[in-house]
């Protein structure tokens, strides 16, 4: 699904020949949080089903530093965003900016 989308948002862009050669860096960053979030949501899935999530609850303490933790791990899959599409989205004009 995230391939598809992906690929919809570049032709959606109709990117110019300058355009694409920054176009790399972003579609990797967001590869890599795609992957995070899918990675995340399938151990989530695998403790469900095992009974994990239910025999070993951590105190609250230690859920908010793994909650913490989970929310460094996205800021810094989002930053690496931000700083990747940054030089694409500096060129794109009036009409790509409104389609991304």
């Amino acid at each position: 699904m995230a391939d598809a989308r992906i690929a919809a948002v570049k032709a959606g862009l109709k990117l110019t020949p300058d355009q694409e050669k920054l176009w790399p860096p972003g579609e990797t960053a967001g590869r890599d949080f795609t992957k995070l979030r899918t990675d995340r949501a399938n151990a989530r899935m695998q403790a469900r089903q095992s009974g994990e999530a239910q025999a070993a609850k951590p105190d609250p303490v230690a859920r908010l530093g793994e909650r913490a933790d989970r929310m460094a791990a996205t800021a810094a899959a989002l930053k690496k965003i931000a700083d990747a599409a940054d030089p694409l989205y500096k060129t794109l004009d009036e009409g790509q900016k409104r389609r991304l």
